[in-house]
């Protein structure tokens, strides 16, 4: 080699930026050992078992571990040093480390992004999948691309480091450290802004959006590492025979970009163990808190003797039988505070379809009537790892489901069973809606009806309808309380109600089915309709023929009360962040193509002359998610046996309930939030009702 150039004056040759290569590389890749570590200890905790995201962080940590021992041989032979102080025999030193970092350094950097895209595949719904595999095969082409240009920018490939033999080295040296960062940052910011749109879909207040959002956003802090390198990288001078000292700043940040992108995609993991610190448990075990913040409803009824201006917030403090209980009266703002109770003004609701997650007949199914019920028709395709045995891979055909005639004289075809299984399962379900709701009569309504201790003798007492009342369970637990009034049950069949003879007497049932028009001793005769998960009876997304129905039902200034399932916003609530549910997740993507209709039920109500409509918002705690799940595949179960009896499509639904149960036994269901849409009458009745029926 040529003799060395002097040193420029006043430099310090001796000087030595090896101490922060070292603290660099070792601490950073201390950091991302301790980040895996407690990732499998979290595994451990919540016993989910280790996925395909776990290994691939794994393989970039053992590929930083590479990176790491590269590093320190390099140190030792004076990286980090000034050339007048090594010579000039170090470059061929410099230029062989500098090819096996920058390979090791991509490999690092593709399998953290790699666990990152594995973990998003996992926890959400399918909708998220194509967008994953994209950025999975962009990340991919960059890598190759990286690798196999580091590879072969010169020709022989040991030109690159051997500058004494003769080789074509036509690659740029500044060209390929930017075209390098430049994608690498920009898929960076890809990945960690994918799952943005599906957490802001999400049934949740907006502080735990944002909450969950900033978890994921985490990772946001390795784009500035990443940018910091790059700005590194155009300002060292690479002309320049002092690479061993110049390039030392950009050795720290390459070591430490590559260790905390193995930290980032491990934190969204490590859920578990804040919720050890705060709880004591690893599994997060709260209710779920409505847009207020509060985690329990009011009950509706309070104890006898308690002041009538406030309720109980605690449901597990309630004392006495349920007919001791008496109305508690609530001003409308005290109502509109109250838990899971976020009020939506009409023209400001939410749109959208989802899962028809634990929907009722409710008795509203009749025969002669074939509908192509979408929710289930492409629900029986196979799914991967639940042991549907027997299913291929091709399209099912669709189900066809004899639903509710609109004035049909035929026998009863309940698409669910009569039995007392199905009877079972109705009040069951119902119990659980009131130990969401925690009130049978939404408070706004309850509060402009006279209770028992009003003194009746001076009102007249309340006239109250169910319709599609099913088992009768929500009439029974009424009428135990409102004992002064009066209660009409309306069903297509009642099989499952008890006999007359056991109800209260203030009580009668009678068939009817609520697409036909209501029988002049039904007119304009009740101060309060309600009624509850007749979801899939509405056709072609349109309420408003059951609407104007039960409008006519109601005295001018009455109440309407309907309970529904807020399709739009089913989730998947999972015990571990880490479980897997590929026929749930199946299952969710596929049920989202009807109940638009729900969000914009206050509107329909106005619409038809229905004034003051508002949609009431609730979760189900997370201590009644297992049980409103299995109510529903024991309605689903029920279908399979009944409508679908002796059917193929029967056969693969029977299989897909195995699948979710499977799944639901480590800790993963479909959760749908329930709404209330209350809406009143006009006390004028006159030209509404008439534009209404028109």
């Amino acid at each position: 080699m040529s003799a060395l150039p002097p040193p420029p004056p006043g430099l310090d040759i001796h000087a030595s930026r090896q101490p922060s290569l070292y603290a660099a590389t070792i601490i950073t890749w201390a950091l991302a050992v301790v980040a895996v570590s407690l990732r499998f200890w979290c595994r451990t905790l919540t016993k989910s078992g280790y996925k395909l995201d776990d290994w691939l962080v794994v393989a970039a940590t053992l590929c930083a571990l590479g990176f790491l021992a590269s590093t320190l041989v390099w140190v030792q032979q004076g990286y980090g040093l000034h050339y007048w102080v090594l010579g000039p025999d170090f470059v061929t030193n410099f230029f062989k480390n500098l090819f096996t970092g920058e390979i090791l350094y991509t490999l690092v950097l593709c399998f953290a992004k790699y666990s990152i895209l594995a973990f998003y595949r996992r926890i959400f719904a399918t909708t998220i999948r194509i967008p994953v595999y994209v950025l999975a095969g962009v990340v991919t082409a960059w890598g190759v691309a990286v690798i196999l240009v580091t590879i072969f920018q010169c020709n022989p490939v040991s030109g690159f480091w051997n500058r004494n033999i003769p080789a074509d080295c036509s690659v740029s040296d500044y060209a390929f450290f930017i075209g390098n960062a430049v994608p690498n940052i920009i898929t960076d910011a890809a990945i960690m802004t994918l799952p943005l749109p599906f957490i802001f879909r999400l049934h949740r207040t907006t502080s735990q959006k944002i909450a969950l959002a900033g978890i994921f956003m985490l990772g946001s802090f390795i784009i500035i590492i990443s940018i910091v390198r790059l700005v590194t990288l155009v300002q060292t001078d690479l002309k320049s025979p002092d690479l061993d000292w110049n390039f030392a700043f950009v050795g720290v940040w390459t070591a430490t970009e590559g260790n905390m992108a193995i930290v980032c995609a491990c934190l969204p993991s490590l859920r578990p163990i804040l919720s050890l610190i705060i709880t004591g448990s690893p599994n997060r075990n709260h209710y779920l808190k409505n847009p207020s913040g509060q985690a329990y409803p009011p009950r509706l009824f309070a104890n006898k003797g308690q002041n009538s201006n406030s309720y109980n917030s605690n449901p597990d403090s309630i004392n006495g039988s349920e007919s001791q209980r008496a109305f508690v009266p609530m001003p409308d703002e005290q109502v509109g505070s109250m838990a899971f109770a976020a009020r939506v003004e009409p023209g400001n609701v939410r749109s959208g379809s989802q899962f028809e997650n634990d929907v009722e007949m409710q008795g509203l199914k009749n025969a002669n009537k074939d509908i192509h019920f979408e929710t289930l028709k492409r629900a029986v395709r196979p799914i991967d790892g639940v042991g549907l045995k027997g299913m291929d891979s091709e399209r099912p055909k669709p189900f066809t489901i004899p639903m509710a005639s609109k004035a049909s004289s035929q026998p009863d075809s309940y698409v669910l069973g009569r039995d007392f299984k199905s009877a079972l399962r109705l009040n069951h379900q119902h119990y659980l809606w009131y130990n969401t709701l925690h009130f049978n009569l939404h408070p706004t309504i309850a509060s402009n009806l006279p209770s028992p201790t009003d003194g009746i003798k001076t009102a007249t007492p309340p006239k109250i309808a169910d319709v599609a009342c099913g088992s009768g369970a929500w009439l029974r637990d009424v009428a135990e309380v409102l004992s002064h009034a009066s209660f009409d049950g309306f069903d297509l069949s009642l099989a499952q109600c008890p006999p007359s003879q056991w109800l209260p007497s203030n009580i009668e049932l009678h068939e009817w089915n609520l697409f036909n028009a209501p029988r002049v001793d039904m007119l304009a005769c009740y101060d309060v309709v309600h009624t509850r998960l007749i979801f899939t009876v509405v056709e072609k997304e349109d309420p408003r023929p059951i609407i104007r129905n039960l409008l006519r039902m109601l005295k001018p200034g009455g109440y309407l009360q309907w309970d529904e399932l807020d399709v739009e916003h089913s989730f998947l609530l999972r015990a571990d962040a880490g479980a897997e549910a590929p026929a749930m997740d199946q299952m969710l993507s596929i049920l989202t193509q009807r109940g638009k209709w729900v969000s914009r039920l206050p509107q329909s109500l106005e619409d038809c002359g229905f004034e003051d409509a508002r949609l009431w918002n609730f979760e189900e705690r997370e201590s009644l998610a297992k049980a409103f799940f299995d109510n529903n595949l024991a309605k689903d179960e029920e279908m399979a046996e009944n409508a679908l009896k002796g059917t193929e499509e029967g056969e693969r639904l029977l299989h897909m309930v195995t699948g979710m149960y499977k799944e639901s036994m480590g800790g993963v269901v479909i959760c749908t939030p329930k709404v209330v849409c209350t809406a009143r009458k006009a006390a004028d009745e006159g030209a509404k009702e008439t534009a209404a029926v028109t």
